[in-house]
């Protein structure tokens, strides 16, 4: 009776063990899986980063664009002016 005790407290500190492992190994998993989704998000926010400073800068160009066009346009009036 005492050796069957022995395996039967034996069996439950194994038993105990292997929920431990596997309680960590199921941690671990959680813990690469949301490194993984925190990069994958820094990644699209950077792009995104990078997308918003190009239609800036497009914007930018293209409001340059329209203020040279419309001095250009001025000057052009200007001359004409003075032709006649």
């Amino acid at each position: 009776q005492e050796q069957m005790l022995q395996t039967q407290e034996q069996m439950l500190q194994t038993q105990e063990q292997m929920r431990q492992q596997m309680n960590e190994g199921f941690n671990r998993m959680a813990s690469a899986f949301d490194n993984m989704t925190n990069a994958v998000l820094d990644a699209m926010n950077r792009q995104t980063e990078r997308y918003d400073r190009v239609a800036d800068t497009q914007t930018a160009q293209a409001t340059d664009v329209r203020e040279l066009k419309q001095r250009v346009e001025n000057l052009e009036k200007t001359v004409y002016n003075k032709a006649s």
